[in-house]
C-alpha cells in the first residue's frame, strides 16, 4: 500500500483543483463538480451495487478519519470499487486493508465522460506523485 502521508480529502480536492489550473483541458467539466463521496457501510446511497457506475474515472478510498488509504484508476468505476469491496449483498474488505489494520470508511469517486476516458491516467497519476510520500 502506498503513503500518502497526511493526504485528506481537501487535500486531494487542492490537488486536483491544482492539476485544472495547470493543465486545463477544453471541453472537460470542473473536475470539482464531478468528484462526489460515498459511505461504504451505506451502499444504499447510490445503488445495491457498484457496477451500475460503468464510467472511467479515479476512486478514492478514505478511512472514517479522513485518511487518504488508497488511490485507483479504472475503465469502469463500479467494476473496480465492487472489486475492492463487494456489493450490498455481500460485502467485503480487502486484504490490504486487513493486512494495515485499516478500515475504510468512504470513497470519492471522479468519473469521467467515455469521451475523455484518457484523462484518468492522467489524473490519477499527477494525484499520486503530488500525494505519495517521498522515499
Amino acid at each position: 500500500m502506498k503513503n500518502y502521508k497526511d493526504a485528506t480529502y481537501n487535500k486531494v480536492i487542492s490537488v486536483l483543483k491544482e492539476f485544472q489550473e495547470k493543465y486545463p483541458r477544453p471541453g472537460i467539466p470542473d473536475l470539482l463538480k464531478l468528484i462526489k463521496q460515498y459511505k461504504l457501510n451505506e451502499f444504499n446511497q447510490i445503488s445495491q451495487h457498484w457496477s451500475d457506475f460503468v464510467n472511467p474515472g479515479v476512486y478514492f478510498i478514505f478511512s472514517d478519519d479522513d485518511e487518504l488509504l488508497y488511490i485507483g484508476m479504472s475503465t469502469s468505476i463500479g467494476s473496480r470499487v465492487n472489486s475492492h469491496f463487494g456489493s450490498l449483498i455481500n460485502p467485503k474488505t480487502p486484504q490490504w486493508l486487513q493486512d494495515e489494520g485499516k478500515i475504510a470508511g468512504y470513497v470519492a469517486i471522479l468519473l469521467i465522460d467515455n469521451n475523455h476516458r484518457f484523462e484518468a491516467p492522467a489524473i490519477e497519476d499527477y494525484v499520486v506523485c503530488k500525494l505519495q510520500e517521498k522515499l
